[in-house]
């Protein structure tokens, strides 16, 4: 018996001990995870691997990412559009010169054989539009306003794309933290799974506790393997918003930043009228309809144009480049144009610019309503945020000291292995919850920028 008891005692040293020592290598896991990233950068560096910050993943997005290269052609082509609407007012010269053979034949009139003659005829032209209900004008204040939409599109574009960069980057390091939550978890799950096989041979515990705590080993590899995968998609979709590709080697890092404090929803609001990007392109278009109606309404008036000819024919091609005084002659047209009717065509554009301004105007309050809703939402989570990640952070402490009372009282025939395994679960949620918290802060925070109009 005092064997026995001399067994026990020992073992139950040995146990304390081998407990002790999980609990301190879990309670110092965030400590080697920075070292590990510390070295893994200076790693990265020695065998040429790029390394990207956060300013680095947006500098190489704004080379590269597609969507922004055709903005930016757009601008061009706008700008081009721009200039050639000047064409609507500017004079139009023209220079044409024609050539006509007429072959030999014979002349019953005459009782002989025409010789073959050609003939040759030049015109110069000058056309001048005078009046043609407002058109030109409207026209060349469409194409400014065309211009200016595309560089509002340009930009709201780089907001978006600054944004998609944002959120996946930071997705990528969140996933990058629960990989490593779960592979903790995992080594946590291995080294109770030693610890109750070694239990179960001593016939400590029940086979009962064997296979749940095997259940819970496996189950924490389905969860480090999904989450590896989860880890590889938020890589490549960060890749791919960057424009380099997916077979790109580099790693990321994160840099701390100053965080702004939450101002208030009204203070926020009068940017967001003033310079979302979104609600500036639709107030563009809204111009743009307004400018296309009085287009369609400007074909109502008479149109007033000249023309000036000076044109001359002759049967020599010098005869028209000599002798201009004499040989040229010289016409003005005054030519003023009312259409009476064109097949209702004129009557249908006119309802159609109509149409299509009221519903540019209700797709603007539309966006107007939802930027309101999604601004106030945005600032009821990130205030929100700022309450529950202490929580978080409390709930972490208390999680893993819960474990390691469970553990304790696990050894000592105190508690269940469901108490182990609770906890367990307890501390990998706990860490999981904390994680995800503040990056979703920081992808919320980047989202009021890009509200506001900034990058």
């Amino acid at each position: 018996m005092n064997t026995q008891v001399s067994r026990n005692c020992i073992y139950s040293v040995t146990q304390i001990s081998v407990e002790s020592d999980m609990i301190r290598k879990y309670n110092v896991v965030y400590s080697l995870m920075i070292k590990t990233i510390f070295f893994s950068l200076i790693i990265c560096q020695l065998y040429g691997q790029s390394v990207y910050n956060l300013n680095d993943c947006l500098e190489i997005a704004s080379k590269n990412n597609p969507s922004l290269k055709i903005s930016r052609l757009r601008v061009e082509s706008a700008q081009a559009g721009k200039q050639g609407s000047w064409s609507n007012i500017l004079p139009s010269a023209n220079y044409s010169m024609t050539r006509s053979t007429q072959k030999s034949y014979y002349s019953p009139q005459y009782d002989w054989d025409l010789p073959t003659q050609e003939f040759y005829s030049g015109v110069v032209s000058l056309s001048q539009n005078i009046f043609d209900g407002g058109q030109w004008r409207n026209q060349m204040r469409a194409s400014d306003n065309n211009y200016w939409s595309s560089q509002l599109a340009e930009q709201n574009n780089r907001i978006t794309i600054a944004l998609n960069v944002k959120k996946t980057f930071y997705q990528y390091l969140e996933d990058l933290q629960l990989l490593e939550v779960a592979k903790q978890s995992n080594e946590l799950a291995k080294q109770q799974m030693e610890l109750v096989e070694h239990q179960y041979e001593i016939e400590a515990v029940a086979r009962t506790d064997l296979l749940k705590q095997k259940v819970r080993l496996g189950n924490s590899k389905v969860e480090f393997l999904n989450q590896q995968v989860a880890v590889k998609n938020s890589l490549n979709q960060l890749s791919n918003i960057m424009g380099i590709g997916l077979g790109s080697d580099f790693v990321v890092v994160d840099t701390p930043e100053d965080l702004e404090i939450i101002e208030s929803f009204q203070h926020y609001w009068e940017i967001v009228q003033a310079n979302n990007p979104t609600l500036m392109v639709k107030k563009s278009q809204i111009k743009g309809a307004e400018l296309s109606l009085k287009i369609s309404m400007g074909a109502v008036y008479p149109s007033l144009s000249t023309l000036l000819y000076y044109d001359a024919t002759g049967d020599g091609i010098n005869y028209l480049f000599s002798d201009f005084k004499d040989n040229w002659r010289f016409q003005t047209r005054l030519t003023l144009s009312y259409p009476i009717f064109t097949g209702l065509l004129r009557k249908n554009q006119i309802e159609q610019a109509k149409i299509d301004f009221k519903i540019q105007n209700e797709e603007y309050r539309d966006i107007f309503n939802n930027l309101e809703v999604q601004l106030d939402l945005i600032i009821l989570q990130l205030n929100n945020l700022q309450t529950i990640l202490p929580i978080f952070e409390t709930t972490k402490v208390s999680a893993e000291e819960d474990l390691r009372l469970a553990q304790k009282r696990y050894n000592l025939g105190a508690a269940t292995i469901f108490d182990v395994l609770d906890a367990q679960l307890s501390v990998t949620r706990a860490n999981s919850s904390l994680v995800r918290a503040v990056y979703d802060e920081k992808i919320l925070r980047a989202e009021l920028k890009a509200l506001l109009g900034e990058i």
